[in-house]
């Protein structure tokens, strides 16, 4: 039994803890904001913004999700000891993210299949109507990081690959929670086997960055290095407050080595060294207290942030129709400054549509499934 004053401070430490996760939540927000620039098309881009190194590697924040995923799924769930606890833990993600998946890859599949009959000439049209069931059913089926249903079809809404990669994740850190208990070496040792083995296949098949056909594999190496991250988290260190500036630092140039040496026998260095990079960004950020973290915690960070799953679901489709729409249906002059104005317009209009779909979709989605699910 745990004495009055052990109590106190086991509980004073969680919700320490769940205060430092607040920074965490505000770089989702911003770096779904960079995963939107990335994708952005390129030919509506000023070309000297479009080939800015930060944008074209900003692929690579979806490490630092599922690095992120990993630590916050640790935290709750480093404990599952019955087959119902892994059940309604399995429920538990489920709800969280189907909702908005299931709605986001609808909206897209009507959005193709409306665009394949009216707009030919302006959205792609090779791919036919079977082909778009099978990209649809992939997504849904939570399968578009394998190749179960093709692989390099990628699934409708091509963000959505990370969302399979992610669930299967969490089934796989489930089973060896539940299957290990008590037993901390041995899990150790199986995630730390685990990372090694994807490694070798994805080193095999020539990338870290691997989506549709091996994504899960990509997810299973950085959300494990969140669970190392969690290990680690009790060791007490402290950071001076200017020592935060030097994360941001840190990761600008891990992108710009990637930008410059991703041709070359070099490239494999630069890609696995991300999921430690943000491993390690997480670990000190959360025992840290400067002018970063004041940044992060800052109101609207922290919307972007409660938002970011929205953001990332939605915004493959705005940008596909918005900027077409001005300058190619409306004929607008396709000149830097209107880049930059619809470039403007684009990102207000994917944060306030995610609004909506977090308030309707993701929360009231997520209610409606929990009674379903959940009842007890």
């Amino acid at each position: 039994m745990l004495t009055i004053k052990k109590q106190l401070q086991f509980f004073s430490q969680i919700f320490l803890l769940s205060m430092r996760f607040i920074k965490l939540d505000g770089l989702r927000g911003i770096f779904s904001l960079m995963i939107v620039l990335y994708h952005y098309l390129q030919e509506f881009l000023p070309i000297y913004f479009y080939r800015f190194f930060i944008i074209r590697e900003s692929y690579a924040f979806v490490d630092f999700f599922f690095v992120l995923s990993g630590f916050v799924i640790s935290h709750n769930y480093n404990q599952i000891g019955s087959r119902e606890q892994f059940f309604t833990y399995v429920k538990k993600r489920f709800i969280r993210l189907y909702p908005l998946l299931f709605y986001t890859v609808m909206i897209y599949f009507l959005f193709r299949l409306l665009a394949l009959n009216l707009f030919p000439d302006v959205i792609d049209s090779s791919v036919s109507f079977d082909a778009m069931l099978i990209k649809t059913l992939d997504a849904l089926l939570f399968t578009n990081s394998t190749v179960i249903l093709g692989g390099e079809n990628g699934g409708m809404n091509s963000p959505s690959w990370s969302i399979s990669a992610e669930m299967i994740t969490y089934i796989l850190f489930g089973l060896v929670v539940g299957l290990t208990g008590e037993k901390k070496i041995v899990k150790s040792v199986i995630f730390g086997l685990v990372i090694g083995f994807a490694s070798i296949i994805l080193i095999y098949e020539g990338s870290l960055f691997k989506m549709s056909d091996y994504g899960y594999l990509r997810s299973f190496i950085s959300f494990l290095m969140g669970y190392f991250v969690w290990k680690l988290n009790p060791k007490k260190i402290k950071i001076k407050k200017n020592l935060e500036l030097l994360f941001p630092l840190i990761i600008i140039l891990m992108l710009y080595f990637l930008h410059n040496y991703k041709n070359t026998d070099l490239k494999f260095y630069f890609e696995f060294l991300v999921p430690p990079v943000f491993a390690m960004f997480i670990y000190f950020l959360l025992v840290s207290k400067g002018l970063l973290t004041s940044m992060l915690e800052s109101k609207p960070i922290q919307y972007l942030g409660k938002i970011s799953y929205s953001i990332y679901l939605n915004h493959f489709l705005i940008l596909m129709i918005l900027p077409k729409a001005s300058f190619i249906l409306l004929k607008l002059e396709n000149s830097n400054a209107n880049q930059l104005l619809i470039l403007i317009f684009t990102m207000i209009l994917i944060i306030i549509y995610s609004h909506v779909t977090h308030q309707i979709i993701e929360l009231r989605g997520g209610r409606f499934l929990k009674r379903i699910l959940l009842k007890s």
